[in-house]
């Protein structure tokens, strides 16, 4: 009985240590993941609209990977503007926002 006992006790330690190790290896890949990122702000910044330029070039010039797609991007400044379509005008100021 007492052999039992000190198995069941052993299979219980070996299950609870494979759990806990698990759980540490989780928070330690969590924490490398949110520092390669770092702490980025999100910023503005004013662009006027020289000839030529399209949305889709001044959004390249400040994209991040912050955004899932340039698209989402574009929607943002867009957003920000209060403009529904990404004809732009030259001479015209608008904000691009961009993190740093």
């Amino acid at each position: 009985m007492n052999r039992i006992f000190s198995y069941l006790n052993l299979k219980v330690v070996v299950v609870l240590g494979i759990i806990l190790a698990m759980l540490i290896t989780l928070v330690a890949v969590n924490k490398v993941s949110a520092s390669e990122h770092g702490t980025r702000q999100k910023l503005i910044t004013s662009v006027i609209v020289e000839q030529g330029d399209t949305l889709w070039d001044i959004a390249q010039k400040y994209y991040s990977d912050e955004y899932e797609s340039m698209d989402d991007y574009i929607e943002d400044i867009m957003a920000v503007n209060n403009i529904s379509s990404t004809v732009i005008v030259e001479g015209n100021n608008i904000i691009i926002p961009y993190y740093e």
